[in-house]
């Protein structure tokens, strides 16, 4: 071969590399093609517009271990609030933010139950505003006012004579009351008759719209130019009135008038205990015998206040003293009042010069109901509804002489006239009720709980209910007790007094059923043991009943 025609040796190799190499790239980019579908392009994004940041829950790129990751560091502050709130926003955790509760509800009168609305009544109902449901008279006619001074001279001058009591006398229930007294004069023996003494006419009080006329309103009037008390209004003279409620308070310091209750109570009863006297020596019933002296005066106080030595104390102070100062009870000055206040001794020991004895008020009731045909024994509810007070106690009658367990007591100003004074002030009746009902669940609540198993609701066991009390008349009081005997198992009762006891028709019965019981003889009312005197039941089991109240009883 000639010179032209010759091929080098180390050009030609490199000829055939290169056309290697390019089959083999269109080869490689052939099956690219062949294994990766087409698709689309993206989309043309305007360039005026921001690039959205990333959604909250990318998950971020992985990183090689040891290098840190490419982005700004976390703004702080209002701005950096991430979209859900609770999640990790640029590195970030931020609270979660809610919507301020909003402030409760406050409930209307109505609404509130019990403790709230005993609370609530007790703030509204004022004690000045008890008052009675007839106003206190100006003036009564000339002829009751002559009666009244003729038989407080006549009472005076026979305890000027014969200040001891006679064992063979008369005896007398007197049931003082926070807005009227109610006073029955017993003769033991030869039929054991009885009577209520008679107020006068404009002195008596009033309840539900009928006038009582065997009940003393629990006034008396001062005449400050003078200095004297009297038992009916005069020209000059204030009515004080609400001191038996001062006395169950301990504040028997408290003034009305320039006069303390105490000394109002002093010279009230000073009065009544001497036309008593007088009265029955110049007016005695058929049956009875003038000439006949006094045995004893039975008075009543609350249990609770019988349980309470300052409270009891203060009532015997009260009444000795008026013992003491009665005989002047014609011309009764402050400053004899004072005197004897001061003087008087709470002296527990009875002996047979005692002109009184203090007796609890349930003792009373407790000796009535055991003198009508109804009566019963085992456990007992009482409820006593007067004009200013709600009584409530849970007891016990055994078999013979024994004690009677009084388990729990409470007194409340829940009255009749307390419902009145409340209506005044615009407190709406449910709440009312609601705050009788839980003073009565709570002497219920205590007894069953920690005193005596047998007041469980719906045990077997009937427990009968004394509803007793004026009071008791009213609407919202006669309904809310009305179901309480489904839980206790017996009927409601309202005790009648004895057969033997005269008084007026128009006189609601039920209100002299404690001054009838105070008049029986001392060894018929029956002996009390306290709450404070008895323990609490030692419960051997659970008893799902043992934390609440049956509804049945509410």
């Amino acid at each position: 071969m000639g010179k032209r025609g010759a091929v080098d040796f180390r050009e030609g190799l490199g000829l055939l590399k290169e056309a290697f190499q390019a089959e083999a790239e269109a080869a490689r980019a052939k099956a690219k093609a062949a294994a990766q579908p087409s698709r689309p392009p993206p989309p043309q994004r305007p360039t005026a517009k921001p690039t959205p940041a990333p959604a909250n829950n990318a998950k971020p790129k992985k990183t090689s271990k040891g290098k840190m990751p490419n982005r700004a560091p976390p703004r702080l502050g209002p701005t950096n609030v991430p979209p859900k709130p609770g999640r990790y926003a640029n590195g970030v955790l931020e609270p979660v933010r809610r919507a301020p509760a909003a402030a409760p509800r406050e409930k209307t009168p109505a609404e509130l139950q019990g403790p709230e609305a005993l609370a609530y009544v007790a703030s509204r109902v004022d004690l000045s505003a008890l008052r009675g449901e007839a106003p206190l008279p100006l003036a009564i006619p000339k002829s009751d006012v002559e009666e009244l001074e003729l038989s407080l001279a006549a009472g005076g001058d026979i305890l000027l004579e014969r200040p001891a009591p006679d064992e063979a006398g008369y005896l007398v229930g007197f049931d003082f009351g926070t807005s009227s007294s109610k006073i029955v004069v017993h003769q033991p023996g030869a039929g054991g008759l009885a009577y209520a003494v008679r107020a006068p006419g404009d002195l008596c009080a009033q309840e539900q719209g009928r006038r009582q006329q065997h009940l003393w309103r629990s006034v008396v009037w001062y005449d400050a130019t003078t200095g004297r008390f009297s038992l009916a209004p005069r020209d000059g003279a204030i009515a004080i009135e609400g001191f038996k409620t001062g006395l169950i308070q301990a504040t028997g310091h408290r003034m009305s008038g320039g006069i303390t209750h105490a000394q109002a109570a002093v010279a009230y009863l000073a009065l009544l205990i001497a036309f008593i006297i007088g009265d029955h020596q110049r007016h005695p019933p058929a049956g009875f015998d003038g000439r006949s002296h006094y045995s004893r005066f039975h008075f009543g106080v609350p249990v609770a206040c019988k349980d309470e030595p300052g409270c009891a104390d203060e009532f015997r102070r009260v009444l000795a003293a008026a013992f003491e100062v009665a005989p002047f009870a014609a011309d009764l000055d402050l400053e004899t009042v004072k005197a004897a206040h001061k003087r008087a001794t709470a002296d527990l020991e009875t002996t047979a010069d005692s002109p009184f004895v203090l007796f609890e008020e349930l003792a009373g009731v407790i000796a009535g109901y055991k003198a009508s045909p109804d009566h019963r024994r085992g456990p007992h509810v009482i409820v006593d509804v007067g004009a200013s007070t709600l009584d409530v106690a849970t007891f016990h009658i055994p078999d013979g002489d024994h004690k009677v367990l009084v388990f729990m007591s409470a007194v409340g100003l829940l009255g009749a006239e307390a419902l009145r004074a409340a209506r005044g002030a615009d407190v709406p009746d449910p709440t009312f009720r609601a705050a009788c009902a839980q003073h009565t669940r709570h002497v219920l609540s205590t007894t069953f709980l920690r005193k005596a198993s047998d007041f469980f609701p719906q045990n077997g066991i009937p427990k009968p209910l004394l509803f007793v009390g004026g009071g008791r008349l009213t609407d919202v009081h006669d309904e809310l007790y009305s179901n309480y005997p489904k839980g206790l198992e017996a009927p409601r009762r309202t005790p009648a007094p004895g057969a033997n006891l005269r008084y007026d028709a128009d006189t609601d019965f039920a209100r002299l059923l404690l001054a009838w019981g105070l008049a029986q003889e001392e060894l018929d009312l029956p002996l009390l043991k306290p709450p404070s005197q008895i323990e609490d039941e030692v419960r051997r089991h659970h008893d799902y009943r043992d934390r609440y109240v049956d509804k049945d009883m509410c």
